[in-house]
Formats: C-alpha cells, sequence, structure tokens
C-alpha cells in the first residue's frame, strides 16, 4: 500500500533539528522521506544511492544522527522512529478509508446521491499548530476534557517531562512567554523524547520567541487559514472566512 500523503509538523521539525549542520538535516530528512516512499525503513545502500554524497561523508553524518539520538541502525538497516509511527498512522487512515468504502459507506459530511450532505463530518483535522495548543491540556492530565485548573496541569505535566526541579524553570519560562508557548514547547519536548529534555525545551521556547521571517510568516498565515477551512468543512461545510490574511503584516 503506497502512501502518498504524511502528517508533518513543521515546528515540531524546526525545534528538533536546532543545531544541525545542513548536511545533517539534509540526510536526515532523506531518510524520513525514503522510510515514507518505501514503506519502512531502509538499508545503507538505499540511502546512499540517493545521494550524491560521498559515501565517508554519508556515514559519517549517520553517526553523528544515532549519537544525537534521530535515528536507530541495527546492523545496515536504518530506521527513524516518529518517522514509522507517522507511517503507521497514514497506513492505518487509508486502510479504514479502503474498508468503509468496500462496504459502500461514505463518510458523514461528504454529499450523497441526491445531492444533500449530512450535518455532521467525520473529519480527522491535520496534525498541525493549532492541535498541540488544543490538546496540550490534554496531554498534561492524559484526559480528553480540560480540568478546573489548566495552570495546575501546565506544571504537572512540565515537572513530569522536564524533572520535578524544573519548578523554576518552568515560572520564568511562562512569565517570559506565556502559558500557551510553555504548554506547546512541554508537548513538543515530551512527543520528541529528547535526551536532554531541558535543553530541548527551552530550544523550542527560543525558536517561539524569536522574529520569525517573512517566509516563515506566510507559511504560518497559510496553514491557519488551511485549518480553518479544515474546521469550517467538519461543521458541515459553513461559508470560511479567513481570520486574518496569509501575510502577517507585523
Amino acid at each position: 500500500m503506497k502512501i502518498r500523503r504524511i502528517d508533518f509538523s513543521p515546528d515540531e521539525w524546526i525545534a528538533g533539528t536546532l543545531g544541525m549542520t545542513p548536511e545533517e538535516e539534509g540526510l536526515y530528512i532523506k531518510i524520513c522521506a525514503l522510510i515514507w516512499s518505501t514503506g519502512g525503513r531502509i538499508s545503507e545502500e538505499h540511502l546512499k544511492r540517493c545521494t550524491s554524497a560521498h559515501g565517508n561523508k554519508v556515514n559519517a553524518l549517520l553517526d553523528h544522527l544515532e549519537k544525537a539520538g534521530k535515528i536507530v541502525r541495527n546492523g545496515r538497516e536504518i530506521g527513524q522512529k516518529r518517522a514509522e509511527k507517522e507511517l503507521e498512522n497514514a497506513q492505518n487512515r487509508v486502510g479504514k478509508a479502503r474498508e468503509n468504502g468496500a462496504k459502500g459507506g461514505r463518510p458523514n459530511g461528504l454529499a450523497k446521491p441526491d445531492g444533500s450532505a449530512s450535518a455532521k463530518a467525520n473529519h480527522q483535522l491535520s496534525t498541525t499548530n493549532h492541535q498541540l495548543k488544543e490538546d496540550s491540556v490534554a496531554y498534561a492530565t492524559g484526559a480528553g476534557s480540560a480540568p478546573a485548573d489548566p495552570l495546575k496541569a501546565m506544571w504537572d505535566r512540565g515537572k513530569a517531562v522536564l524533572g520535578k526541579s524544573a519548578g523554576s524553570l518552568i515560572g520564568q519560562a511562562q512569565r517570559d512567554h506565556g502559558y500557551e508557548a510553555v504548554i506547546e514547547a512541554i508537548t513538543a519536548t515530551e512527543h520528541q523524547g529528547a535526551a536532554a529534555p531541558i535543553e530541548y525545551f527551552i530550544a523550542c521556547l527560543k525558536q517561539k520567541s524569536r522574529k520569525r521571517s517573512a517566509m516563515e510568516k506566510f507559511y504560518a498565515g497559510a496553514m491557519e487559514a488551511a485549518d480553518e477551512f479544515d474546521r469550517q468543512q467538519a461543521n458541515g461545510g459553513a461559508y470560511y472566512t479567513p481570520l486574518g490574511s496569509l501575510l502577517d503584516g507585523r
């Protein structure tokens, strides 16, 4: 089963590749793309056939990526846990869609033969930044509903991810960056499973606080517009009204 689309979070990618050289990051995304394209782990030989870099250079870069915990190797086989998990999620979605199609089903919200559509849409939002915001409390509590005290949930989850002695760091981060940025950084750190969670958490906050380039603003605006369109479609295809311009003028 060939997978054509994979959930990809630009924010998590940027935070997860901070400190990498361009060569390391280039080989890293090549590995992830090949895993998604082929449907599983790849061989070193396959990777080297797909890059123009010298074999010794590729070997050195692979050693750096493995030591940094970005990839796993079993002999000459290369894997990447997050890439493989996203591949599995995509395969499950495609398999479910095919199963429903074989049964003659149609997702709620799509037009029926008579042209009508149901009020509900069986719609799964893409894994983008707004989901981290909306789901941050659920990650913090392990539940699907917001707790009575989201700040306490943030502190509890932060200490669980960063360590019990990280209270002062969390407090300072909240004062400097705000609740939303802190809970996003905690969630990203948890997802990444970083070997040095405090350093990764700080890097996420720095990445959030730096001034974005015009291109980053464009893509961020485009993602927000696409997500809003998805939400409108999920609510029965109501007329889409943009939240703001795609290009952030600030």
